[in-house]
């Protein structure tokens, strides 16, 4: 039996979100996998010794994934 045949009201509409605000998109996967990335070659240039320049690559790198998650994070709960 269906929701119609049993008397009851169907679900109702209102509220309800775009379904693709609740999976994870292709943009945050790669933001994460980056911003990890970008965190452990930080790590193993502190640990080694790198050159300045790396590091700060490195840095502004995460700074812009983290800038992405959270954009993307903002907009999805608005």
């Amino acid at each position: 039996m269906t929701g119609w045949e049993t008397g009851r009201d169907a679900p109702s509409v209102d509220g309800m979100t775009d379904i693709d605000r609740n999976h994870p998109s292709a943009g945050r996967a790669l933001a994460w996998t980056l911003l990890v990335l970008c965190t452990v070659g930080n790590l193993a240039l502190s640990l080694y010794g790198g050159a300045l320049v790396l590091h700060i690559a490195l840095g502004v790198a995460t700074v812009v994934c983290v800038a992405a998650l959270v954009f993307t994070y903002l907009r999805r709960t608005r």
